[in-house]
């Protein structure tokens, strides 16, 4: 096979997440829809960690998902479904969860926040990874931790995104891939930036690789 052929090869399989559309938002898990037998994709971190972008980014659809111009003003659970494909062929939907942590919201609001966040990645159905939005600038705090030892003693696939990878130089990314490193997170972290693209090729695969071995062909 030439090179030229796998990497077209290569480059159709990362389109799995073309063609999303959006669903809708609800306020309570409970009122979730049965979205059917199509893999379930989470997305969530902390207010203006960047998900909601990653999750345009990674579509290939600007403005997809729906940001606000004001960090913890989303309330709600927003899905998005991509159109069945080749991986898989039911089709993937994601959901984009309500940003955590934010100071300027009150503390009973924080704890309800919490609590769906926590409440969908309990018990949704069909979920099969949890994508994990950080600023790469940014440690690890209670609130991500929580979600990595989670994931991690419940057996769950994760992926933590460590977004905005283009604001720091070279020496500065050796640097914090050294501390994932030491940490023990290198194996589920990945750099991410919505602005240039940096790893998003990277990103899009290891979620493939989860739907794949989720849904066995």
């Amino acid at each position: 096979m030439h090179k030229g052929q796998r990497k077209t090869e290569r480059r159709e399989a990362l389109r799995f997440l073309r063609e999303v559309r959006y669903l809708g938002s609800w306020p309570d898990v409970r009122m979730l829809p049965d979205t059917g037998p199509a893999p379930l994709i989470a997305f969530t971190g902390r207010s203006n960690s960047g998900k909601s972008s990653l999750i345009s980014a990674l579509c290939d659809q600007k403005n997809l998902a729906r940001t606000s111009a004001e960090p913890g003003k989303t309330r709600s659970i927003n899905l998005y479904r991509a159109l069945p494909g080749a991986c898989p062929p039911q089709g993937v939907v994601l959901a984009d969860l309500p940003g955590f942590g934010y100071a300027r919201t009150s503390h009973a609001e924080r704890a309800a926040l919490r609590r769906m966040v926590d409440q969908f990645l309990l018990h949704a159905p069909r979920l099969s990874l949890t994508v994990l939005v950080l600023d790469c600038r940014r440690e690890p705090a209670d609130e991500e931790l929580s979600v990595i030892d989670f994931c991690r003693a419940e057996g769950r696939e994760l992926i933590f995104a460590r977004s905005k990878w283009d604001k720091l130089s070279k020496q500065e990314r050796l640097q914090k891939s050294r501390q994932w490193q030491k940490a023990g997170y290198e194996d589920i972290s990945i750099g991410v930036s919505n602005t240039n693209g940096e790893g998003l090729s990277e990103a899009l695969e290891s979620i493939a690789l989860v739907i794949q071995n989720a849904n066995p062909s």
